[in-house]
């Protein structure tokens, strides 16, 4: 594969002429390690990256190369949010989200191992980085992800679209309280605190939404298959219901 770095501004100025090998141009996204970080970190970085090169559906950015020399890197296809059923997706920030030039939706995890995002991320031991203040409860204290806990993410996503990523989830808490936090929805979710306050200007509807995704239980939240009929519902102008 060969790779040509380009200015953003320049992007619309590529053309379709063929590269030394013989190939089509195809636009990419490359996401970097910084120098000098550790080595489990770069060890974690190429088992993410290895994970990922084996999957393939149209609404991922599926990686196309990896190299491990100073900085490691990866290129991803820039090019498609449904539900995906049989992946799971740990970092569903929006910042991992992309839209294409034909408006199609691609989930990512560009900013895992972004140095400009590194203190959004908890480094566990074996170095993988994991977004607290995204992860739902079960993730985070017992290590259990599942369809349900995609949905608790994709609860705090929508909070994001709405406020435009000016805050955090649980911005005014450290990494210490988001834990205790999670220990109290653990306990019964009795004075557990869910991860966003409600944006201004917001439809009451989508802030129940949200409600609904963090919802203590995981069976007790929605489908994604629900959450896309709300969402497609309320965009041709109905008052959609969550309850089946």
């Amino acid at each position: 594969m060969y790779l040509q770095i380009c200015e953003t501004d320049g992007i619309e100025e590529l053309s379709d002429e063929e590269t030394p090998g013989g190939g089509r141009r195809r636009l990419v996204v490359v996401k970097t390690l910084w120098r000098g970080c550790h080595n489990d970190i770069k060890a974690a970085f190429a088992r993410e990256a290895t994970w990922g090169a084996g999957l393939k559906h149209p609404q991922l950015a599926r990686v196309l190369g990896l190299s491990l020399l100073e900085p490691p890197c990866a290129a991803l296809d820039r090019g498609e949010a449904a539900c995906l059923p049989t992946i799971l997706r740990r970092d569903k920030k929006l910042r991992n989200v992309t839209v294409t030039e034909d408006l199609v939706v691609k989930v990512s995890d560009y900013a895992m191992f972004c140095e400009e995002f590194v203190g959004d991320y908890h480094i566990m031991p074996d170095g993988t980085p994991m977004p607290l203040r995204w992860m739902a409860w079960e993730s985070l204290l017992m290590g259990m992800f599942s369809p349900a806990s995609d949905v608790w993410s994709f609860g705090v996503t929508v909070w994001e679209i709405l406020t435009y990523c000016s805050v955090k989830p649980f911005d005014e808490m450290n990494d210490d309280q988001v834990v205790a936090n999670a220990g109290e929805w653990r306990c019964g979710g009795r004075g557990a605190r869910v991860p966003c306050a409600p944006p201004p200007r917001f439809r009451r509807e989508l802030y129940d939404l949200m409600h609904e995704c963090w919802r203590r239980e995981p069976e007790h939240r929605p489908r994604f298959h629900d959450l896309h009929r709300f969402l497609d519902r309320m965009s041709h102008g109905y008052k959609p219901s969550l309850h089946r």
